[in-house]
């Protein structure tokens, strides 16, 4: 986390990486990492709230960007994968 991060918004990412994605994706290695692992992660996580979905696809594109400017991948998976706008029914 950076230092000018307020407080809770970096709790909230400690949160989204550590509590949600870590869990979801953590047992895939991050070359191997594809937008079908992406789009599984959203179906799973679909009867959240649209703007929960919304804060972990950015903090997991931010990290995905950051692995390809650091190159220890060469494609960044999340543009690339379907259904961060289609979760509930509900919404």
């Amino acid at each position: 986390m950076t230092p000018s991060l307020r407080f809770h918004t970096a709790n909230t990412y400690r949160h989204a990486v550590e509590g949600v994605l870590i869990p979801a994706l953590g047992a895939i290695r991050l070359q191997a990492l594809k937008p079908i692992d992406v789009q599984r992660f959203y179906a799973e996580h679909a009867h959240l709230a649209p703007a929960t979905v919304h804060l972990h696809a950015a903090v997991l594109s931010a990290a995905m960007k950051s692995a390809v400017k650091n190159q220890h991948i060469s494609r960044n998976p999340v543009p690339d994968a379907d259904g961060k706008t289609e979760n509930r029914a509900d919404a």
